[in-house]
């Protein structure tokens, strides 16, 4: 059995600009997928379980990018080596009886994951900012940014994880999930544990925790997305700008085969944030009627950055689009 994948990343309106107006921030959004996929975008478990892991900037730090896009490497390299680690026990375990009925990571296993993936960010910001207000500063100018992940194993099931404070979206099986931040809109980024803040009386908020555990065998389909998936959900069924076509349901990403055939996610994304912009002539019966011809302008629909990873189990390669490297 095999996983097909395939990913988007876009910035928001809010970062683009209006019309002519243009602000200019980049896409503060980062995603990861392991092992590289080639091509084919197939997933075999040959080398090793999948990892998606996708990341948001907060918009109010001015280089957020920064912090998003280095947390989802080293996430992803340490996630790697743990599960190498863990692996053999959890081997060890299924060959003394054990049935994987539920999730058999244990929390230290994520503490370790944090401390480990976070700690090369610590020496940077003591690096960067050596005393107590260049620290903060350097914490709030590049390291303010959430985490959304999956891992998947055909042996030992499959994990969607991330920071107990993180906003974002799943999708496993068909069954949506959003993740809204628990103080307001305030997002919890896990590098907040560095320093003292508003947020200290709950340490926890800043800690990996599992959000769905699936048993070996169960995985169909998966979307995990940044929270900009939200306004994409409340798109659905709206009209995209300058074409004909609406935004499709998110159960298309796991039932269209179209989205994984080369780079089709990353271009319908592109076109639901290409701001469109047609001159709209009169006819002649509006003609007589006074009516002149107007510039009609539809809007992008997606506010916020936007990053995507989709993946759905398929049973033959041959129904792959584009087959196999």
């Amino acid at each position: 059995m095999k996983i097909q994948v395939a990913s988007a990343s876009i910035p928001g309106s809010a970062h683009l600009g209006q019309s002519t107006v243009l602000i200019g921030k980049n896409n503060q959004d980062a995603m990861r997928v392991s092992p590289e996929l080639g091509p084919s975008r197939i997933w075999t478990g040959e080398n090793g379980p999948l990892i998606a892991l996708v990341s948001d900037g907060v918009s109010s730090a001015p280089d957020a990018e920064v912090g998003s896009k280095l947390a989802v490497r080293l996430y992803n390299t340490t996630l790697t080596r743990e599960l190498m680690r863990f692996q053999t026990i959890l081997v060890k375990m299924m060959d003394e009886g054990l049935k994987l009925k539920s999730d058999p990571l244990p929390k230290s296993f994520w503490d370790r994951v944090d401390n480990n993936a976070l700690a090369p960010l610590s020496t940077l910001m003591m690096a960067l900012g050596p005393d107590d207000s260049g620290f903060r500063r350097t914490l709030n100018d590049l390291f303010i940014f959430t985490m959304l992940g999956l891992v998947h194993s055909e042996k030992f099931g499959t994990w969607i994880f991330g920071p107990k404070g993180s906003d974002g979206v799943f999708s496993i099986n068909g069954e949506v999930t959003i993740l809204t931040p628990q103080l307001g809109n305030k997002p919890i980024s896990p590098c907040y544990r560095f320093v003292p803040n508003e947020f200290q009386e709950q340490p926890d908020l800043m800690q990996t925790v599992v959000h769905k555990y699936l048993p070996p065998g169960e995985l169909e389909s998966f979307v995990i997305g940044t929270d900009g998936l939200e306004h994409y959900i409340k798109a659905e069924g709206k009209k995209m700008p300058g074409r004909d076509e609406v935004v499709h349901p998110l159960s298309a990403f796991w039932e269209d085969e179209e989205f994984y055939n080369g780079d089709s996610l990353q271009l319908y994304f592109r076109q639901l944030n290409t701001e469109s912009c047609r001159l709209h002539k009169p006819t002649p019966d509006e003609e007589k009627l006074g009516k002149k011809a107007k510039l009609l302008r539809e809007g992008r629909l997606l506010l916020d950055d936007t990053t995507v990873i989709i993946g759905r189990r398929i049973v033959d390669e041959s129904l792959a689009i584009g087959g196999v490297e």
